[in-house]
């Protein structure tokens, strides 16, 4: 089942073994009326995939795939 939605990712401050890391986190999911973000990017009602069930889910980390070839790892697209 397809459906189209919207979601929002912030970063946490995240210290592992001795060492900080800002982590994205999927923290908003659905109609996000009202919210603006230092970046935005329109899939343009791409689908959606990740290592999980194939739907964002709020505290997941913000790994996942666009079409199979857009990638994106801690929130940021990777070429």
């Amino acid at each position: 089942m397809k459906k189209l939605t919207n979601f929002a990712a912030q970063y946490k401050e995240e210290l592992i073994e001795d060492q900080l890391f800002f982590n994205a986190y999927f923290v908003e999911i659905g109609e996000l009326e009202g919210y603006y973000g230092h970046f935005e990017y329109d899939a343009k009602e791409a689908e959606y995939k990740d290592n999980e069930d194939g739907f964002p889910k709020l505290n997941q980390k913000a790994d996942f795939y666009l079409e199979n070839s857009i990638k994106f790892v801690n929130g940021l697209i990777k070429k």
